[in-house]
């Protein structure tokens, strides 16, 4: 099957995953499979633990000293080597912001030479290095990772990349035996589906001999731990999971084992001397590294599409059911929704057509309206002043008991105004009461949204009612008030002032009236809410019956896209 055929495939997947509420959570990882068959991109991790020769290996396969080495760890950040024309390397920060430089200043950012390095490699996610090396020409990427064992930090780092990866080269130095820690990752490598192919690369090879003959007896010694010691601790992490144990046996009982040294690969490259290359290893370790990993690519290819149509197959049934499900809860709810709005619409234009006639703002509006209440006021309130300044005995009449009269009157009148005011608000607000309960209890029952709706009565409150407030003063501003007419004053603030809060409270009744009846209107031309969930019903439906026929089609799709990719 070519790559277009595996892309197809794979759109017929992502078609159906995009039926279910939970497959469409799925597509990204298929979007991903599809993106990496377009790209042919292939990633290799170099890992293992801190000091076992990662960098200089990848120096060697590149074939040029790109990156830094030292006899201390000095791998930092992930850095990800790719083919490019141009020599030059991408930074890209945690924070989201790349920068470009040279290769020659890849020591800058992705060691931990010295504490402000270090640093500055802290805030690298990953460094893209372009190089024109005809090994990575194969659409092959070679990502260097930090030494594991080195830090909690610095291994956490390297830990992270491998879920972006597709094959892996184990470093184990041919100084020391594989140690706990490499036959534990050499197992976590094993457990994460996407790596698929480990190659093991036994650096320092001279260092255990300069005679051939003893180095394939270290490599034959470490070939039997990894394919006994480090298999039987897989198959019993493994046990009961017939993928990962058929293969960590793949993988594990003949291992792609090599030797090498790649300080003596890179110093026959620079002298051109093909007998150290020869004594290197590494010329036969480059080329058999890239058949498998060339070879690889065009199995892993085939092995991601298969891996997604398995998953989609066990996943089928559980996204069926679980939208079968909703899709029931749904039409209930519907259904229960379209025969209270059927019934209540009713009881709407009842509540429109009756309960607004009925409503008394109309009655307060007459009240204050009518000269009966108003004559009232102006009868009632000039008697207040009129008792006080009765109360005055001939012998203190004087300017100073005149004003005290005249103040203990405008007191006594403000008084007689607030218990009108109070009898109004109290009617007013049992109204608003009323209605807002009759009407909130109607959008309750008939399902209308409340982010539309201000409850009135908080509206109210937000909104008080304006007081009664004297426009003028009902004293005279004669500087003295013996034998000046003083009710002559008092009279024409009466009438100023009652005037005004007529008007005021004409205005705020009316503003109350306006806005209860615009929002009943709102409401009774939103009868398209109705048809709104009739709608809804008629496409579930339709989504239900589509989705009933094609469930048996998608299972049989699926299996037959797995076992074409058998």
């Amino acid at each position: 099957m070519n790559e277009f055929e595996l892309y197809q495939q794979l759109k017929e997947i992502e078609s159906i995953a995009g039926q279910y509420t939970s497959g469409k959570a799925f597509i990204p990882e298929i979007k991903k499979a599809a993106d990496s068959i377009s790209s042919r991109e292939y990633r290799v991790a170099v890992i293992g633990e801190f000091k076992r020769g990662k960098s200089s290996l990848v120096n060697a396969i590149i074939g040029s000293e790109v990156l830094p080495t030292d006899i201390l760890p000095m791998t930092a950040a992930i850095t990800r080597v790719t083919y490019g024309t141009e020599r030059k390397i991408l930074i890209r920060y945690r924070d989201g912001h790349t920068e470009e430089n040279t290769v020659a200043q890849l020591m800058e950012y992705a060691t931990k030479y010295d504490e402000q390095k270090a640093k500055r490699a802290a805030a690298v996610e990953e460094i893209e290095v372009s190089y024109p090396s005809p090994f990575l020409k194969n659409h092959i990427d070679i990502i260097d990772t930090p030494g594991l064992n080195d830090t909690d930090k610095m291994t956490e780092v390297t830990l992270g990349v491998l879920g972006e990866v597709d094959a892996a080269l184990v470093v184990i130095s041919a100084n020391y035996p594989i140690s706990m820690t490499e036959k534990n990752l050499i197992i976590d490598l094993i457990s994460r589906r996407q790596i698929r192919h480990l190659v093991f690369a036994i650096t320092h090879i001279d260092a255990v001999s300069s005679r051939k003959s003893q180095q394939d007896k270290q490599l034959q010694y470490l070939t039997e731990r990894i394919s006994n010691d480090v298999l039987e601790m897989a198959l019993e992490r493994f046990e009961g999971d017939a993928f990962f144990t058929e293969k960590a046996k793949s993988i594990l009982q003949k291992p792609d084992l090599f030797g090498v040294s790649s300080v003596l690969a890179i110093d026959g490259f620079v002298r051109d001397d093909p007998d150290m290359l020869e004594e290197s290893r590494f010329p036969y370790f480059k080329n058999e590294l890239l058949a498998l990993l060339t070879a690889a690519q065009s199995v892993d290819v085939v092995a991601k599409v298969k891996d997604i149509a398995d998953i989609m197959r066990q996943k089928l049934p559980q996204w069926q059911t679980e939208d079968a499900e909703t899709a029931a809860a749904t039409k209930r709810e519907l259904e229960a929704k379209i025969s209270a709005l059927t019934e209540y619409y009713a009881d709407f234009e009842q509540l429109i057509t009756k309960r607004h006639d009925k409503f008394t703002f109309e009655l307060i509006e007459q009240k204050l309206n009518s000269e009966k209440m108003c004559s009232k006021l102006k009868q009632y309130l000039p008697k207040h002043f009129i008792n006080e300044l009765r109360m005055i005995r001939e012998e203190n009449n004087n300017d100073q008991s005149i004003r005290a009269a005249l103040h203990t009157g405008q007191q006594n009148a403000q008084a007689h105004v607030d218990t009108l005011y109070h009898e109004m608000a109290d009617t007013l607000t049992q109204l608003i009461n009323e209605h807002t309960n009759d009407y909130g209890e109607f959008r309750r029952k008939t399902g209308f949204s409340g982010k539309d709706f201000v409850p009135l009565l908080q509206q109210w409150l937000v909104e008080p009612m304006p007081v009664f407030s004297w426009t003028e003063s009902p004293i005279d501003k004669a500087k003295n008030l013996v034998g000046v007419d003083v009710m002559k004053t008092v009279d024409k603030s009466i009438n100023a002032s009652v005037k005004l809060f007529k008007a005021k409270m004409l205005n705020y009744v009316s503003s109350w009236k306006k806005m209860i009846a615009k929002q009943m209107r709102t409401d009774a031309e939103n009868t398209s809410l109705l048809e709104i969930c009739k709608q809804q019903l008629e496409e579930l439906n339709q989504r239900i019956v589509y989705q009933n026929v094609n469930n048996p089609n998608n299972v049989n799709k699926i299996e037959k896209i797995s076992e074409m990719l058998k």
